[in-house]
Formats: C-alpha cells, structure tokens, sequence
C-alpha cells in the first residue's frame, strides 16, 4: 500500500500525465533483495487513473484568473467530441482569431496554461446578474 500512496503523492510524469488516483493492485511479484542496501525491491502491477491533456483535444472551459502569459482556465473533456490525427489542433474562427494551448506543471489541481489571440472570441459569461 505504501508504493500506492507514494504514486498518489506524486504529481506528474512525461509518459502517463498527471496521477490522479490508483484504482486497484492487479500483482505483487517476488521480491528480490538488494545486496547494497538490504532494501527488499516487488515487481508491482497496478491501475492508476491520469490525465494528460493531449495536443488537439478540446475541453469545456471556464475562467479562473489571469496570468502573465494568459489565463487560468478550469476545463472538463467534451464527451462528444472525436480528434482525428493530422487535422490542425488549432480553432480558427471566420474572423482568424485563434485559440492554441501548451500545457504546464503548476500544482495537483491540472492546470494547463493556454494563450487567447485575436479581437473576437466569442460570449464571456462573468457570473453577474
């Protein structure tokens, strides 16, 4: 249990995104002892759930703060929406403005870092009445 709790602890790899939670323990193998340090090392199988925003994907999105470089966006995946390789990832709208993303490693709550260009972008809903 502590190899899981060490993952949950961890924030992000290159390969697997962001982990978010494990989800079950599938095999622990035989462990092996390391004649240098006397630890005890298991090969382990194991479920995680991540998430790792990938080029072209399309979230929901919502305000959260500026920043520097941009905006702070909260985002969920569009359930309906399909990517096909090789299409441009980049939204153009009929007045050219256009909307691109970079993702960043900032803290445990996934934020990803995107830039708005352009005069145009559409309604902004500010929560007021």
């Amino acid at each position: 249990m502590q190899l899981l709790e060490d993952f949950s602890n961890c924030k992000v790899t290159s390969d697997y995104g962001y982990f978010v939670a494990p989800t079950a323990l599938k095999r622990i193998g035989d462990g092996k002892v390391r004649q240098d340090s006397g630890d005890v090392l298991f090969p382990v199988v194991f479920n995680f759930i991540t998430f790792k925003p990938f080029k072209g994907e399309t979230y929901v999105t919502w305000y959260i703060q500026d920043h520097e470089t941009g905006v702070f966006l909260a985002a969920i995946k569009m359930e309906d929406y399909h990517n096909f390789p090789g299409e441009n990832p980049v939204f153009h709208d009929d007045k050219d403005s256009k909307i691109e993303k970079d993702w960043i490693e900032t803290e445990r709550e996934y934020q990803i870092l995107g830039s708005l260009e352009g005069d145009y972008l559409g309604p902004i809903y500010r929560g007021e009445s």
